[in-house]
């Protein structure tokens, strides 16, 4: 998988649930290429956005009492190619970390990938998506 292969997804209209756990998240047709594709798989990014989603505290109490951020925020993952080391943070506005995890390997091929979660209001399911499908 490269930068560009990631070209073709814009908008997007289809969720889909990759995990039984976690029914109340959905992944866009971009998200699920790059789990599907990226090294020997990558749906351990997404489940490891979901389980701090769910059960980190500060990742609760952010979402929790910041309405703007429940609505949107985003994880980087960025990859030190050469020791393939990566650090996942989760991010407000693309630059200011919640949370930050260092990952003593990956074979994630690009150096960097954001991905966006989101929802369409309070009670409604929340979707992970590429910037350019927003």
């Amino acid at each position: 998988m490269k930068e560009k292969d990631l070209e073709q997804f814009n908008g997007s209209q289809n969720f889909y649930v990759w995990n039984p756990l976690s029914p109340t998240y959905g992944a866009s047709e971009g998200v699920i290429y790059v789990a599907e594709n990226a090294g020997n798989g990558a749906f351990w990014l997404l489940d490891m956005i979901v389980a701090n989603e769910s059960y980190n505290s500060s990742i609760r109490e952010q979402l929790n009492n910041d309405y703007s951020f429940a609505r949107m925020h985003f994880w980087q993952l960025k990859v030190n190619i050469s020791t393939q080391t990566a650090t996942v943070s989760c991010l407000i506005d693309l630059d200011q970390p919640v949370w930050k995890k260092e990952i003593e390997y990956t074979d994630f091929p690009l150096s960097e990938i954001y991905i966006c979660v989101g929802d369409d209001g309070e009670g409604t399911n929340k979707k992970l998506f590429l910037a350019s499908e927003y």
